[in-house]
């Protein structure tokens, strides 16, 4: 997310890739949402969920694929608000909510977040995370695996060794290189 977002629906700066044509192996130039709005960044393979009206996103899948929109129909639009109840709000606090995500369901994932944001305040941050012991953090939950890994990602951010919004601007190829 970018930094200011509310992390509410269609505001989070999350992205998702833009589909490709099968003929060109190119981001198609038809009526993709948020085409546009990309041209002005030079990275045309990624769509900011801001940047696109939800409703002409549902519009455009349904002209695509008939079976979709005919769900979408049925069902109603995904709202993208699931049933989590820890909202994120950051970078580093989405990488470490799907650290604690991992191999977990849902709700005890959502039950670990919580604590966490309880412990260590609400946006979770490197510098909150700091502050923290490792037992603090295994109180609320994390195995020490887990408990390793984010203090391995704290550390990694406030020392200036993953900058994570630049990250966020990396293509795939720059962030694997």
């Amino acid at each position: 997310m970018t930094p200011g977002n509310s992390g509410k629906p269609g505001q989070s700066g999350e992205s998702v890739q833009s589909s490709q044509s099968h003929q060109t192996g190119q981001p198609s130039q038809s009526d993709q949402p948020g085409q546009a709005d990309n041209a002005a960044t030079g990275n045309d393979s990624v769509v900011h969920i801001s940047d696109v009206d939800m409703n002409e996103v549902l519009k455009y899948l349904s002209r695509r694929d008939k079976t979709l929109g005919a769900f979408i129909k049925k069902v109603g639009p995904c709202t993208l608000s699931g049933q989590r109840t820890a909202a994120i709000e950051t970078h580093f606090e989405s990488i470490v909510f799907a650290i604690i995500a991992q191999q977990l369901s849902g709700k005890a994932a959502d039950t670990i977040s919580l604590r966490l944001k309880g412990l260590a305040g609400d946006p979770v941050t490197p510098e909150s995370i700091a502050k923290l012991s490792t037992d603090e953090l295994r109180s609320v939950g994390l195995s020490g695996a887990k408990t390793k890994t984010i203090i391995g990602l704290t550390s990694a951010v406030l020392d200036g060794d993953l900058d994570l919004d630049a990250l966020y601007r990396m293509t795939d190829q720059q962030v694997h290189d």
